[in-house]
């Protein structure tokens, strides 16, 4: 395998996952007796791992057979003053003269990712940084970040080794946090090629980095024969704390819910209310995508965030027939996504409802046809309207701006179709009967005269 470039800093990993049950080291020599300080700014991981594991013979490290020792994650543990000076005693200053070379671990508290460097007396930098690491020869978690803490606390991933030395061992300065980079397929086995198995005959023994509810990391890093096992565990660091987060990981929204109606109508302004539950409490909105093609078509509210847990309403309105897919998520203010929700509405054109179709060849679009009226009486009117009601054989004088009789009138406003000829409120929807004549009214508005109908009209004009 390829030996690693000279570079620069860091090693930590915030991790988390599986603790090995079994004692692999000492209790360790006492730690520096400071305290552990909050990391610097934007360095969030503070405090110590211990590598205790015998070295083998040959090791390029010269000088030391009793393993890589103390691993700091931040400058701030040998400057717990913050006055830019190494502490005195096991630090190695003298807290006066000597200045702090600033560095740190940090894990970005919405993704999880590690970045940044810790440091080791005995074998310098140890990167979380992959500029500086290449990649990973297994188990690779991705083209970013080399490590990653996800909300459960597990760590993933590598860090390496990147000091001047030449680190030669058959993972060339590689750390595992955990176990699964060499059992790519879970099957219990140690991958071949630089893992060192066969995939079928050396079972894995479990290890990895978690992160514990007080927020420190415990767990075992395994380094192979350079550095061999790496202890977070607070426990067995005698004297002092390990290695801690200061901060605690964002958790994305819930799955939105999202209500509304199963069924819909074309043209028809359709509701639907939609609210999520973030685990941090954090506020969020909500984004929909109405016609299931990746793209984000709505946003609500359409500017800044509303309170978890609270209900927002959007409308949407559909052109056409079919069953319609419709996708919301939800973003808290920090900007982690949920996944999405995902329901269907069965949208259907009534024939009431499907302007400009006539129908019945009545010659009137169904829109604006009175058979699609609940009280023809009434006239046309979003009240009165009901796309649902397609009873084209209603009587003719329900069929407004149709004149059925031929006497120039339309039939809404013919005096036929009146109980009490020229009294609107007597309108009678049933009766056709376009030759009222002989109703002893002169009805002027159904062109009656005392030509055309002497019985109501003679003597009713004076002439001059």
């Amino acid at each position: 395998m390829q030996k690693i470039i000279s570079s620069k800093f860091f090693i930590f990993s915030a991790l988390f996952l599986l603790v090995l049950s079994f004692g692999l080291f000492e209790q360790k020599t006492n730690l520096f007796t400071t305290e552990v300080a909050n990391a610097g700014a934007g360095d969030n991981v503070s405090g110590w791992a211990w590598a205790n594991t015998p070295q083998s013979s040959g090791d390029p490290v010269t000088g030391i057979d009793q393993g890589v020792g103390w691993i700091s994650f931040n400058s701030t543990n040998c400057d717990t003053n913050s006055n830019g000076f190494i502490d005195s005693g096991d630090c190695g200053g003298d807290d006066a003269t000597t200045t702090v070379i600033d560095y740190g671990v940090t894990i970005d508290l919405n993704t999880g990712d590690f970045s940044g460097e810790a440091w080791s007396d005995n074998i310098g930098w140890i990167s979380f940084n992959r500029v500086d690491t290449g990649d990973p020869f297994s188990g690779d978690i991705g083209s970013g970040a080399i490590a990653k803490l996800d909300v459960s606390g597990v760590v993933t991933g590598w860090a390496r080794v990147v000091s001047g030395s030449d680190i030669s061992g058959e993972w060339s300065g590689w750390i595992s946090l955990n176990s699964i980079n060499c059992d790519t397929n879970t099957n219990g086995f140690v991958d071949s090629g630089d893992c060192g198995g066969d995939d079928t005959t050396t079972a894995v023994t479990p290890y990895g980095v978690t992160l514990n509810a007080s927020s420190e990391f415990v767990g075992y890093a395994w380094g192979d024969d350079v550095i061999g096992w790496v202890d977070f565990d607070p426990d067995n660091v005698s004297g002092g704390t390990g290695a801690v987060l200061n901060g605690s990981l964002n958790q994305a929204p819930l799955a939105p819910s999202v209500s509304g109606p199963a069924t819909g109508l074309t043209d028809e302004s359709i509701t639907f209310t939609i609210s999520a539950s973030d685990p941090d409490g954090d506020d969020v909105r909500y984004f929909i995508d109405w016609d299931n093609n990746g793209s984000i078509d709505e946003t609500i509210p359409s500017s800044g965030y509303v309170s978890n847990n609270t209900s927002l309403t959007a409308n949407n309105t559909w052109t056409t027939d079919g069953t319609k897919t419709i996708r919301v998520r939800a973003e808290d203010d920090l900007l982690a996504l949920s996944d999405w929700t995902t329901r269907t509405i069965d949208i259907s054109i009534p024939q009431c409802n499907n302007s400009p179709i006539d129908d019945d060849g009545d010659g009137l679009i169904d829109s604006a046809d009175p058979g699609c009226w609940i009280d023809p009486t009434l006239g046309y009117s979003i009240a009165n309207y009901d796309p649902q009601d397609n009873n084209e054989t209603d009587p003719q004088c329900y069929n407004s701006n149709v004149d059925d009789d031929g006497d120039l009138v339309a039939d809404a406003g013919d005096p036929g179709c009146w109980a009490t000829p020229g009294l609107p409120s007597s309108y009678d929807a049933s009766d056709d009967d376009e030759n009222n004549c002989g109703n002893s009214l002169c009805e002027v508005s159904a062109n009656e005269n005392f030509i055309n109908c002497s019985a109501d009209c003679s003597g009713k004009f004076e002439e001059f």
